[in-house]
């Protein structure tokens, strides 16, 4: 956790001066948070490479509630997504009402 912590630092330091960040995944995602809670006006887009709450086998049924409700909670803080299928981006305005 401590390492995450300092990624997540050394992140929003590194990359203060950048205007709009585009985040690949659920993890890049968090982290795009972490920088919008600093710095309220940059502008995130979220690119969903795959249907990130069941993206990994075999994952234990808490994992994928885990992951939609931290999606879910993120996706409020997106100024854009980007899916790969239209069956996803339906899935996704289905779940989280974008």
């Amino acid at each position: 956790m401590l390492k995450l912590f300092e990624f997540v630092v050394r992140f929003i330091f590194r990359y203060r001066k950048f205007d709009v960040l585009h985040c690949n995944d659920l993890n890049g995602f968090f982290v795009g948070f972490c920088c919008k809670l600093t710095r309220p006006k940059i502008i995130i887009v979220y690119d969903s490479h795959e249907f990130a709450i069941n993206d990994v086998p075999n994952q234990s049924a808490r994992s994928i509630k885990l992951k939609k409700i931290l999606e879910g909670f993120l996706i409020k803080f997106a100024h854009g997504v980007i899916n790969v299928s239209d069956s996803i981006a339906n899935e996704y305005s289905r779940l989280y009402n974008i």
